[in-house]
């Protein structure tokens, strides 16, 4: 089958909209959430809330990305104009944005609970320094910024679902009617000045998002050592976020389409577009971390130098390199090959491996600058993670059980002029 987004049978695909309720699912994501509560507090409430907190942000940045890198990548795909391998799947990378305004909250709390037991120059201030790293000013532009960045990403989700709502909200089950009648209001949108409208906001979305996440790069997690500078640390940061959010778009279409009728609207041609992706940001992972490991080990600079060396060395040397192959090398030569990118059973291998490298490279940057004589990844630490898992989870089910998961604006082609609603 082609997997041109003409061919979407849209009728065929609407008419499950709110019929699967994934109840098992939604239960086994609560009950995650509840461990990882209780792994926190009994971490917070122990000898070291230090590695509460430590585990808490890890995971915030890790699954807050997640969800914020979906719906970027929604826009790419709009700015690119990516009508076949897009069309389809952009829906999948909004609904992970599901997620965000639980997580603004859950780093606010982070700021106000957690950040004096990980961040010492908040108790202990760096002269010069002191104008852009003290905390007033560092929670509160990072709170305002990523406010903005979570109001966008709604302001894009929600343009993006009226057309569909207003069609539908007459067919749905009766339990959503309500639902959709309230988010289309009285009156039903134009399709095609939608489509314009999230076209011509895509890019400035996009900026939007790269000045926010370098932003957030330096101030959560660069400040965590505030001796340490690295220009490139925020793309570094940005860019590995859109690979995890292209790798769970990946899986979430992979493990959720049969109960959702997307069986044919999802092609292996889009796996295909989705596994080069994965690839070549697997090699970009390692150019930019090599980019940033080259100057400072070939300048020898005395303020950048201890903050690699203590990462490529004992106790987190094996981990290090645990990261390189999970990250970089087993994607790049396993999505090399034309098979393991168009087939699903081995597609979602690599892309869960290039998830595990990403969540383990999350910890080595964070890790050594709260407790740097140990990398530790014990059963309360994986508790805290699967708590975030399960958060995440619950809200992508949540919506994924309410709204369409394809969109019939689908991603025009060809010049503006011939742009128009499902083009």
């Amino acid at each position: 089958m082609s997997h041109d987004a003409a061919e979407l049978p849209y009728e065929e695909v609407v008419a499950r909209t709110g019929q699967p309720t994934f109840q098992r699912g939604r239960l086994i994501a609560a009950a995650l959430a509840i461990v990882g509560i209780a792994a926190f507090f009994i971490m917070v409430l122990g000898k070291d809330p230090k590695s509460a907190w430590q585990a808490y942000l890890v995971n915030l940045v890790f699954f807050m990305g997640i969800a914020q890198g979906g719906i970027v990548w929604a826009a790419i795909a709009r700015t690119a104009r990516g009508h076949r391998w897009g069309s389809n799947i952009v829906r999948y990378g909004e609904a992970l944005s599901s997620f965000l305004p639980v997580a603004w909250v859950l780093m606010i709390v982070f700021f106000l609970a957690g950040g004096k037991s990980l961040y010492v120059w908040i108790d202990h201030p760096i002269a010069q320094k002191a104008p852009w790293l003290n905390f007033t000013f560092w929670a509160t532009r990072n709170a305002i910024l990523m406010g903005a960045l979570v109001l966008m990403s709604r302001m894009m989700l929600g343009l993006s679902l009226k057309p569909d709502l207003a069609k539908l909200k007459d067919r749905v089950p009766g339990k959503l009617k309500a639902l959709y009648a309230k988010r289309v209001g009285s009156a039903a949108p134009d399709p095609a000045a939608t489509q314009r409208k999230l076209l011509d906001y895509s890019p400035w979305f996009i900026l939007l998002y790269c000045i926010v996440y370098t932003i957030w790069a330096f101030d959560v997690l660069m400040a965590l050592d505030p001796h340490w500078v690295s220009t490139l640390f925020g793309a570094f940061i940005f860019m590995s976020t859109l690979y995890t959010g292209l790798a769970v778009i990946s899986l979430a279409t992979i493990w959720t389409r049969k109960p959702l009728g997307l069986e044919k609207a999802i092609s292996t041609e889009q796996y295909h577009s989705i596994g080069k992706l994965l690839f070549s940001f697997a090699l970009f992972w390692i150019y930019s971390y090599w980019s940033q490991f080259l100057p400072i080990w070939y300048g020898n600079l005395s303020e950048e130098t201890p903050y690699v060396v203590l990462r490529l060395s004992p106790p987190f040397q094996t981990w290090a390199w645990v990261i390189f192959a999970l990250t970089f090398a087993i994607p790049f030569f396993g999505l090399m090959n034309w098979t393991t990118k168009r087939n699903p059973a081995l597609h979602q291998w690599f892309a869960l491996i290039g998830l595990l490298g990403i969540w383990l490279e999350r910890n080595l940057l964070v890790q050594p600058s709260v407790h740097p004589t140990a990398f530790d990844l014990g059963p309360l630490q994986i508790g805290v993670m699967l708590g975030f898992l399960g958060a995440f989870v619950l809200t992508f089910l949540n919506f994924a059980s309410k709204y369409p998961m394809v969109s019939s604006l689908g991603i025009p082609s060809g010049a503006p002029e011939e742009w128009s609603a499902g083009h």
